[in-house]
C-alpha cells in the first residue's frame, strides 16, 4: 500500500498501553500509553505521541530519539550529567546507546 505524501493527526487521539519494562522501574507505578502517528516510507523514522504517569524509572536507548514536551515536567539523570527538569517545549535527543533515569 503506498504511502500517503501528508499525514496529519491531533495530540488528543487515544493512546493504548505501553508498558514501562517492569525491571526499569525503580519507584512507583508508571503507567505508559503511545500511539503510533507515522512511519516514513524506508522505517527509519516513526512519530509517536506518548504519555506516562508518575514514578521513577530507566530508560535505554537502542536508537536515535528526540523529545517535544507537550505538557508536564520530567527530571532526568545520566552519567556524566547531574538531574535536570524539563517542560513544556523543552526539545531532548538521545544518542543510541545513551540510558536515563527518569522522574
Amino acid at each position: 500500500m503506498p504511502l500517503t505524501l501528508i499525514e496529519a493527526a491531533h495530540t488528543g487521539i487515544e493512546l493504548d498501553p505501553s508498558p514501562i519494562e517492569p525491571s526499569w522501574i525503580i519507584e512507583g507505578r508508571p503507567e505508559a500509553r503511545s500511539r503510533l502517528l507515522s512511519t516514513s516510507g524506508c522505517n527509519t523514522a516513526r512519530t509517536l505521541i506518548w504519555s506516562c504517569t508518575g514514578g521513577k524509572f530507566n530508560w535505554y536507548y537502542d536508537l536515535d530519539e528526540t523529545i517535544v514536551i507537550l505538557e508536564g515536567s520530567i527530571v532526568l539523570e545520566s552519567e556524566g550529567m547531574p538531574p535536570k527538569r524539563y517542560g513544556v517545549g523543552d526539545v531532548i535527543y538521545f544518542r543510541r546507546g545513551a540510558s536515563a533515569k527518569w522522574h
